[in-house]
């Protein structure tokens, strides 16, 4: 997988697969996770992915999670939450959200494709 595949899978596995990221062992290392991202903030893409995949090695329920996000494209149905007890968790680490979709390409736009076709 390239770097903004694994940055494109991790952030939809980070925004809509919450309770993977909510146990006392994973949440005591996302403020490092933070830290790292910050640092890396203009570094390049597959430093960051590099960075995401040496993170998230250590939890096999997120390695599973990004490993199927980037095996499958999601249509509209599988964005809408469960209609049973959803509740969203507080983004207690937002600046990886705004680091990681940054380095997303642009909607609209697709892949291989220039703005003037």
């Amino acid at each position: 997988m390239n770097p903004e595949e694994l940055i494109s899978a991790f952030l939809s596995v980070w925004e809509k697969s919450p309770e993977l990221f909510n146990n006392p062992e994973v949440s005591d290392s996302l403020g490092d996770l933070q830290n790292q991202l910050i640092e890396l903030e203009t570094a390049s893409d597959q430093q960051i992915a590099d960075c995401l995949e040496n993170w998230f090695s250590n939890y096999e329920a997120i390695t599973d999670a990004v490993d199927a996000a980037s095996t499958r494209k999601l249509s509209g149905g599988d964005n809408v939450p469960p209609t049973t007890n959803y509740q969203p968790l507080v983004n207690l680490y937002p600046e990886i959200t705004q680091i990681l979709r940054t380095r997303l390409p642009r909607m609209g736009k697709k892949e291989g494709q220039s703005q003037s076709s």
